[in-house]
């Protein structure tokens, strides 16, 4: 795992370290063959975030948020409907998309003061003025 997952590590170093776990570790079980096989198979998907400069490395981000939707829903009974269920859920991703971040430390102290949509929202494109932010590509 260490030869082909963990970070900064080349193509061809991967690439290297997957052919190494193919013939040293597998023993010649078909599983562990066809686990290599898979992972070589889809290596590009596997490893784009490498390609993808200041792409998180983790699930931090992830788990972070599932933590504070856990939060909201616990203090949530229930919900009278399917139709009211989805549109807490369509608010609260509304706000914690235009929420800006306060808190970020270290490598990502840059991103305080920045809604997650502006750091996300694909290159060039016009942002939404619906949600009441100014782009900060024309404010000057």
């Amino acid at each position: 795992m260490y030869h082909v997952f963990s970070d900064p590590l080349t193509r061809q170093e991967r690439e290297a370290g997957l052919l190494y776990i193919s013939e040293h570790r597998t023993n010649h079980d078909p599983l562990l063959q066809s686990i290599v096989v898979a992972i070589a198979t889809r290596f590009d998907d596997l490893f784009r975030y490498t390609t993808i400069d200041r792409c998180p490395k983790t699930n931090n981000i992830i788990e972070c948020f599932n933590s504070h939707l856990k939060q909201r829903l616990n203090s949530i009974k229930g919900f009278q409907s399917f139709t009211s269920a989805e549109r807490f859920l369509n608010a609260f991703l509304i706000r914690h998309r235009t929420k800006p971040f306060t808190d970020c430390e270290g490598q990502f102290k840059h991103f305080n003061g920045l809604i997650p949509l502006q750091n996300s929202i694909k290159l060039n494109s016009p942002f939404p003025q619906i949600l009441g932010f100014q782009d900060p590509k024309t404010e000057r």
